[in-house]
Formats: structure tokens, C-alpha cells, sequence
């Protein structure tokens, strides 16, 4: 007769098991300080003319941890708490220069990236796409160009074709500048 442990809760965990208890954003990317991933799409012309209402034709976003001690330093190994911090580039149609942001993510149920200051955010999703990345923008959108003391910035929000957009997995280097500007080192 065969005992099964996970009903005595002893015993190994299945993968299955151990999926299921990560966090929506764990299950995105690990919890390891240094770890980074990188999305990106530019919108090829024949879906912008098949999709006219769609404003949004690139987008680039950056999905970084950081491991903090009990002080708040940054540390590579052994944190004390793990943090989630994104940046975010895109450019609109006829637009020449992209608009930026960045800030803080976090995510039981569901994974959410937020700009400090009431400045809104999206929420992230795996993609269907092997690797990749669904960025949902909700509500009133996302902020770009906000800094809390004198404006709230200029929001994109989610317009007919402006919700859902799914992106693909990039080199890090497609990321670099981005990172650069909106994230400390």
C-alpha cells in the first residue's frame, strides 16, 4: 500500500505544488536579487492599419529584483526582503521622442507595477507567448513625467485599442538605457 505524504503534509513538494504558492510576480521572475528580464515590441505598420484606435506602437519594459537587508542596503545574498522594481518606454504614433516611467511592483494574487504618487500602474501577466510578458493598463492608466511635488504627469490610459499588450522577450541590452535613466544603479 502506497502512501501518498503530501496528504500527511510530509514529504517533497511536487513543482506543481510549488507553483501554485508562488506570488503572481514570483511566477514572472524568481525572487533572486540581480535577476533582470527584459520585453519589448514595436508594432509593425500592417497591425497599427488594422488596428487604427491603437495610439501605443512600441513598447520596452524592464522587470528588475532587488534583495534589501534589515537597513534598507541593497545586498545580493541573504535579504532580508525582496523588492520588485520596474521601468517602462513607449512611444506613440507620430510621436518622436518615447515616454518613460518607472517605479515599484508587487503582487499576490496579481502582479502590479505602480508609479510613486498616485501616479497608476499596470498590471503584468505571463504571456502566451513562450517567456513573454502581458502588460494591462487599467483604470486611469500610468503616469510619465510625474514628480510628486508639482505635477502628476501626463497619463496614458487604456483607450479601445490601448489595454492589452503583449510583449516579447528581449536581450538585456535592448533595456540598458532604459534602466539606466529611470533606475539607480
Amino acid at each position: 500500500m502506497a502512501l501518498n505524504f503530501a496528504l500527511l503534509g510530509i514529504g517533497p513538494v511536487s513543482a506543481v505544488e510549488a507553483y501554485a504558492k508562488q506570488s503572481a510576480m514570483e511566477k514572472i521572475l524568481a525572487p533572486q536579487p540581480g535577476r533582470k528580464a527584459c520585453y519589448h515590441r514595436v508594432y509593425e505598420a500592417r497591425h497599427l492599419r488594422e488596428h487604427p484606435r491603437q495610439k501605443i506602437s512600441e513598447m520596452t519594459f524592464l522587470l528588475r529584483v532587488e534583495g534589501l537587508d534589515a537597513t534598507g542596503a541593497k545586498v545580493l545574498k541573504n535579504p532580508d526582503h525582496i523588492v520588485y522594481q520596474f521601468a517602462l518606454s513607449l512611444r506613440r504614433r507620430n510621436d518622436e521622442r518615447p515616454l518613460r516611467t518607472s517605479g515599484d511592483c508587487s503582487g499576490g494574487m496579481v502582479a502590479e507595477c505602480v508609479v510613486d504618487c498616485d501616479g497608476g500602474g499596470v498590471t503584468l501577466e505571463n504571456s502566451l507567448q513562450a517567456g513573454g510578458l502581458t502588460v494591462l493598463l487599467q483604470g486611469e492608466g500610468i503616469a510619465f513625467g510625474n514628480d510628486c511635488d508639482t505635477t502628476r504627469g501626463y497619463f496614458v490610459g487604456p483607450g479601445s485599442d490601448d489595454k492589452i499588450f503583449d510583449l516579447k522577450p528581449a536581450p538585456l541590452t535592448e533595456c540598458q538605457s532604459l534602466e539606466k535613466q529611470r533606475l539607480a544603479p
